[in-house]
């Protein structure tokens, strides 16, 4: 039987209010010019998923690509771009 917002075996790992403390998350981070790449995003989810002891299929120390994917279609206000170097003057 498949969970309510479940996508075949591309289950959504957070519930909705999870997501959102990660989306929160991300967003702070921008604010403040320290964007994270989206490995280091995928990073970020498999170790919040490991200390809220969520039951995950990511391997290797982070969330995979197709993970990914799916979040960031699921959240449109997040948007992943190349960083630029910055400079104080």
């Amino acid at each position: 039987m498949k969970k309510p917002g479940s996508l075949g075996r591309f289950d959504n790992v957070f519930g909705k209010e999870a997501e959102q403390v990660l989306v929160d998350h991300a967003l702070k981070l921008q604010q403040m010019f320290f964007g994270l790449s989206t490995k280091e995003f995928r990073k970020l989810a498999f170790e919040v998923a490991e200390k809220l002891g969520i039951v995950h299929r990511f391997n290797n120390d982070s969330a995979g690509k197709t993970w990914m994917r799916l979040f960031l279609s699921r959240h449109p206000e997040l948007v992943i771009r190349s960083p630029e170097p910055t400079s104080l003057g």
